[in-house]
């Protein structure tokens, strides 16, 4: 048995989870690792050292960061593509990794496992052992994760989207904060706002204690904040 001090197993990598309906920005937020909106100091210093794994092929709002990328579709073998994430992550060649979406991603496991069984209860338990497996290999990665989902929004509701009724909740719980993106009006006109815990039927949490309510749509901020940085 190897017993560490606490600060050794927390360490400075995060798990973050952003979702929010279509065109406020999540993908845009990527960027603000290297390049924060804030005065926060960026946590990425170079822009190089980040991976972003694409199934929405949306990325024109960063067209300009000098980022790496990797893209993932139908055909791709999806646990093997995230194995080899690991293994750079693991070798140091990456400081952040931003996956975009993990919605689509679990869409492309649906129709993949459908295609292969006209059985729909075994296709979405198919699907629910691949995404699983592809958290769990999400979770070991030694470097900064944020991770996207698509909202939908249920019975005044918001919550992350993900296809089946089990895998949606296994997704927030996997990440040290869950937060939500929105727009609201202010007096200087249209505002963007990370929502961090639950209000207003927001499925959102922050498991470090350390956040206000709503904060600035800025990753480099948010990371600071958990460290104590700011």
């Amino acid at each position: 048995m190897q017993i560490r001090r606490l600060s050794e197993t927390v360490g400075d990598s995060h798990r973050l989870l952003i979702h929010g309906p279509s065109g406020v920005g999540k993908t845009r937020l990527i960027q603000t690792l290297a390049e924060p909106e804030t005065d926060a100091a960026p946590v990425v210093s170079d822009a190089s050292r980040i991976l972003i794994v694409s199934a929405e092929r949306g990325l024109l709002s960063i067209a300009g960061l000098d980022a790496s990328v990797v893209e993932v579709s139908s055909s791709t073998d999806r646990i093997a593509l995230f194995g080899e994430v690991l293994k750079a992550a693991r070798a140091g060649e990456f400081s952040a990794v931003a996956v975009d979406s993990i919605t689509e991603i679990g869409n492309m496991s649906l129709a993949a496992a459908q295609a292969e069984t006209r059985d729909g209860r075994a296709a979405y338990g198919e699907m629910m052992s691949e995404i699983m497996r592809i958290y769990r290999g999400l979770r070991m990665m030694p470097v900064t994760l944020y991770v996207i989902a698509q909202s939908f929004h249920d019975d005044g509701e918001w919550h992350p989207m993900m296809p089946g009724s089990k895998v949606g909740p296994a997704l927030t719980y996997e990440y040290d904060v869950s937060m939500f993106l929105r727009v609201v009006d202010a007096d200087s006109g249209p505002t963007r706002e990370l929502i961090t815990g639950r209000t207003g039927g927001i499925e959102a949490k922050d498991r470090s204690g350390k956040l206000a309510l709503a904060e600035p749509p800025c990753l480099s901020h948010i990371i600071r904040k958990i460290r104590g940085d700011r």
